[in-house]
């Protein structure tokens, strides 16, 4: 751990990023204290990612979910060398041309062929006949360029006869 100070303000480098503790400010007047009055140093820490974004783009990929019995399944790409994705929201719809009981839908993050974890996505709505079941969720999920996610929707009754998603968000290309 490195540490650097100037008047008020110390930066220190740690493993996961960088802390700016300031001290600036902290001797001003506050609420009940009479003026003059000794006050207590209030450090403010603000911690920020060691790898900077020298470039942010807007994000949206889609992808068809090919269907197997009652499952859809895809994987959408992962981001490209030096980037990393911030994916805010996912879209997906499933049809069938016989009514369907939605069951389940998942956004899953994997680091290779490894799962991390999964985001549920509960039903937004489906048609009177249950036809088509649609989903339009807000996420907040990192993808870094080794790691990617995958969508899968299930149905507990009929076969669903092809479904999609839309994922979009934020590509940060990285220093």
């Amino acid at each position: 751990m490195k540490s650097f100070a100037m008047k008020g303000l110390t930066l220190v480098a740690l493993a996961g990023g960088v802390a700016l503790i300031s001290t600036h400010g902290a001797n001003s007047a506050s609420a009940g204290t009479p003026a003059g009055a000794p006050r207590a140093e209030r450090p403010v820490v603000s911690i920020a990612p060691t790898t900077v974004g020298v470039a942010a783009s807007h994000y949206q990929a889609a992808i068809n979910l090919p269907c197997t019995g009652t499952i859809c399944t895809g994987a959408f790409p992962a981001p490209p060398k030096n980037s990393q994705l911030n994916v805010t929201r996912i879209n997906c719809e499933m049809f069938s041309s016989t009514s369907t009981d939605f069951d389940s839908a998942f956004l899953d993050l994997f680091q290779g062929s490894n799962f991390v974890f999964a985001v549920a996505l509960p039903l937004g709505s489906s048609s009177a006949s249950q036809k088509a079941h649609l989903l339009n969720h807000a996420v907040d999920i990192l993808v870094t360029s080794k790691q990617h996610l995958e969508a899968f929707t299930n149905v507990t009754t009929g076969t669903p006869s092809q479904a999609g998603c839309t994922i979009s968000g934020t590509l940060y290309t990285l220093d």
